[in-house]
Parts: structure tokens; sequence; C-alpha cells
């Protein structure tokens, strides 16, 4: 990963030929304050897409056509380059032309499955009908045009290729009628909620190469509620912790005079082109609007939701709780359940046990919690893990990405525990007052530490909190909520009452986890 901050000096000093030869008038700075990008890559479908958007009338600006060349970059296998895209740019600068021509080549040339979304379906609209006017302006293309259907909400394009677009607000149904999607475009993405993902999680993963895109303004945290979402992706960008990412963040430096035209040139890339910004327009914002308002609006200072400082408020747990409960020690149990974590980008598989322990109940990741993640290999583990110690139940969150094993689990004979938004918050909090009360333990992996890290809570103050998916590698401890909560609905319900007490000496050796003959796999726990 490479991040640069661009100088303020001559900052077009890159640009300064092509700007005179095609944008005389262009003065903002072409490049972002803030660059993190992968090193190396092949741009040729990026050199592709700036001809194509030629051939239809469209002329970028020099900071779109990087936008444009570094987000279609792709490795030596031929795979993006960047699997997560962030432009983070002031308003009324032209980014969503940044967006339409990656839409036009990956519907017209890629043939790809597309989803815009944006919180406003106005917002959506405007895009859909501008790309429309364009390839209606260009017979050639019009006539590739099979499908073209537009309603109160959503509206769909589809090519005789087979490239589809999707034009929706955020919610549930976002995706429906996809078997994949290759790019989810997140407009508006300062108002953006990871359970608002959780949808579309599974029909990316279906994907051959996915890719997520996220476009917005920046966060104003006393105006956007949901601007966490995209303040955590800004932070882990910004600390180095978001493999795959290109990140671009245009604003003026943070020691600028907010009422130097400088500064305006410094913090919008189209500052001086024609119908965008200019001096005239920002004199008029700044007499509107508040010094905080034109801050966030105008110069991309955002007032972004803060993580990452070393206290532990911030934490889902309190570290010294969490640590309290690691057993360096093996621990021997007796009943035990099964869970199932796919991180949402489907990097990776993560398995987690909980079995009942003379102290409590006792969590342990699985060996094939590093393993990459793949329908079939992670069938073939978890029935080894079912012919071998007969777990009380598998679970697993039917609405997230781990939701495309439930076919292949049924036909090999299991039939996983399908959580739901109400159990897998429920489990979360079962978890966290269980790590408070001292009343679990965990094996000696070096996940658990790692992983609360960079947890954070998700919609604490709502109705359905649990683990934030995307705040980083945090499926063991996601797993750990749901096999708590399975194993303690498993030992209430098979002793109907009776208060069998856990055996007081160990019967089973270190490593086993043996499954009581009256127990039938899947037959018990309902979600």
């Amino acid at each position: 990963m490479k991040r640069t901050d661009s100088p303020d000096s001559d900052f077009n000093a890159d640009y300064r030929s092509e700007l005179e030869m095609e944008f005389p008038e262009l003065e903002g700075r072409q490049s972002p304050q803030v660059l993190v990008r992968c090193e190396g890559g092949d741009f040729t479908h990026g050199r592709k897409a700036i001809e194509l958007a030629r051939r239809f009338g469209i002329i970028l600006m020099p900071w779109q056509r990087e936008q444009v060349l570094w987000s279609l970059a792709v490795d030596e296998h031929g795979r993006w380059l960047h699997t997560d895209v962030v432009l983070l740019c002031p308003r009324q600068n032209g980014k969503s032309l940044v967006l339409e021509v990656i839409m036009l080549y990956r519907m017209f040339v890629l043939n790809h499955q597309i989803v815009f979304s944006a919180h406003q379906w106005r917002t959506a609209k405007s895009i859909r009908n501008r790309l429309w006017r364009r390839i209606k302006s260009r017979k050639w293309a019009e006539r590739r045009i099979v499908r073209n259907t537009a309603s109160a909400g959503e509206a769909e394009m589809e090519t005789a290729e087979g490239g589809k677009i999707q034009f929706t607000t955020r919610s549930n149904d976002m995706g429906r009628g996809f078997d994949e999607i290759d790019l989810l475009l997140l407009d508006e993405a300062y108002n953006l909620e990871s359970g608002e993902l959780d949808a579309v999680a599974p029909t990316q993963l279906a994907a051959a190469d996915p890719q997520t895109f996220y476009a917005s303004s920046a966060v104003n945290r006393d105006k956007h509620p949901k601007g966490a979402e995209l303040s955590r992706i800004r932070y882990r960008a910004l600390s180095g912790a978001a493999e795959g990412m290109l990140f671009s963040e245009f604003c003026a430096p943070p020691d600028a005079d907010r009422d130097d035209p400088r500064t305006w040139m410094l913090a919008n890339p189209s500052y001086g082109f024609p119908k965008l910004v200019d001096a005239k327009k920002m004199r008029s914002m700044r007499s509107k609007l508040t010094d905080n308002g034109f801050d966030v609006e105008m110069l991309g200072w955002g007032r972004w939701y803060e993580f990452g400082s070393s206290g532990d408020e911030e934490l889902i747990v309190p570290r010294e709780a969490m640590q309290a409960l690691i057993t360096p020690e093996p621990v021997s149990v007796a009943d035990c359940v099964l869970a199932l974590e796919v991180s949402p980008t489907a990097d990776r598989v993560a398995l987690v046990s909980a079995g009942e322990a003379a102290g409590g109940i006792h969590l342990q990741p699985r060996p094939a919690s590093e393993a990459v993640f793949s329908v079939d290999d992670t069938v073939k583990v978890v029935a080894e893990f079912v012919d071998r110690y007969r777990p009380a139940a598998v679970l697993l969150d039917k609405d997230a990405t781990a939701g495309v094993l439930v076919p292949a689990l049924q036909t090999v004979g299991i039939d996983p525990v399908l959580m739901n938004g109400a159990s897998v918050s429920l489990a979360y909090r079962e978890f966290k007052q269980a790590v408070m009360d001292g009343a679990i333990s965990l094996d000696s992996s070096e996940l658990w530490m790692e992983q609360l890290e960079v947890a954070r809570g998700r919609q604490e103050g709502g109705k359905y909190p649990a683990i934030d998916r995307y705040s980083g590698d945090v499926s063991e401890l996601v797993a750990a909520t749901f096999a708590l909560w399975g194993l303690q609905r498993w030992l209430v319900e098979s002793r109907e009452g009776a208060g069998r007490p856990v055996e007081e000496k160990k019967m089973n050796p270190h490593g086993v986890l043996p499954m009581w003959s009256k127990r039938k796999q899947g037959g018990v726990l309902v979600a």
C-alpha cells in the first residue's frame, strides 16, 4: 500500500501542460490531499474506459481520469487491484461523472452486473436519467439496450450481452433479481449503515471478482447520524488497516485559511470549470453557511466520528475483561455446538465451537478458521466436525454472507440453525454480558485480542445492536457470539429444567467434543 499527502505549493505542476491545452479555466488541485492505493497495476481497462467515455462525448478532467484509471486497475492475475474504492470529494465537483464512466464501461464492455445505490431516490434517479441520455445520444449504444425500466424507487438497464445496472435506494431489497453483483456503487456514503450491506453481501460473494465503490462528500457527525460507517472506513484507510483499498480524499490542507480563495482551489479539484465550483459560488456559500457547514460541504473538512483512541469506551468489551478469560491450558468439554461466520467480502471463513466445561462455556476457533472461503471446502470441514464430534447444532446468520452455505449443508444432511437479526443481536448482548461476568473461557488463540481491537458495535442504541462485520477482521468474534448463544439454549432446552450440574470430574481427554446420544443434530434449536 502507498500513501501520499498532496503538497500545496505548485499543486498542479504535474498537470500544467494538460490543463493549458484542455482546461485553461480549471484552477482546482487535481491530486487528492490524501491518497492511499496499492502499488503497481495494469491500467488497460481504465484507458479503454476513458476512450469509451470520449465516444459518449465525455471529456474527463485529469483528476477524474486518474480516479478511473486507479479504480479499474488490475493485478498480475487480472483481478481488481483494489477490492474497495473510496472517493471523498466536496459537493458539485463532478465525482458522479467518474461513476458514470465506470458504469458505462463495465456494462457495455465487461458485461457486468452493477447495483448503484443512493440514500435518496432523487440522486439515483438523476444518475440514471443522465446515463440514459448519454446512451440515447449514440444509436450504436441505444441498440444494445434490450431492457430499460423505471418506476418509483427503482430502475434497471440491461444490454443484449447481459450487462445490467440497477438504480435503487439502499434497503434490504437492494440487488433483488441479481444472481451476482460484480460492482456495488454506494453514492451518498455519508448515510450508510453496515447492515444495509448485509442484504447484498451473499450476492456479491457469488461474483468472481466483486468490487465495492464508496462515493461521498465529507461526514458531518452533527447532521449525519449514519456517518459512523464511512468514518470507520476512512479511519481504517488512514491507519493502514485497509488492505486492497483505493482511498482518495479531496479536501483543503488542515491548517489552511477557510476564507482564502487558494484554499478553495486546494479543496475543490473542479474549481473554475464551467457550471461547477467557482469563486462566485464559493463566496455565496460562505455567506449562507456556518463555519462548520462551509468547512464540511465546501472544503472537505469532515466532522468525522472518532475511532482508535487508547481508551476502552469504543471496544465492545474492556480489554482487561477479555484478557482475563483466556486460558493457556487446553480445556475439556462435553456438549458442544459449532458456529460459522464468513467475512463480508468472502476473504475467509471462521469456525468457532462452544463447549460445556467445568468452569462454564469454553470458546475455541477451529483449525479451518484460517482457510480462504469456498462453499465446497467449508461444507467438507463442517461435515468432518459433525461426524467426529456430533455437535448439538451448527449455527450461522441466514441473512449474512454465510447464508450461501445453507443449501450445500442441507445436501450433506446438516440442517443448520438459521439465526435472524433478533437472535444475532441477542447473541451479541449475551456475549458482552458473559465477558463482564467472567462466565466463559477462551482458548489461547491470539485472534481474540486482535479482533477485539478493531471490533465495533453497530446500532448500539438501536433495535438490533450487533458486532459491525465491516469494522475489520472480526469473523471469529461474531461466530463466538453465535456459538455461545446456541450452546446456552441447548443446555436449557435439553435438560427441560432438570438442572443437571456440570460433571465435576473431567471425563473426556483434551480436544474431544463428544455428542450426547439423546441429541439429534439441528433438531432442537430454532432461531
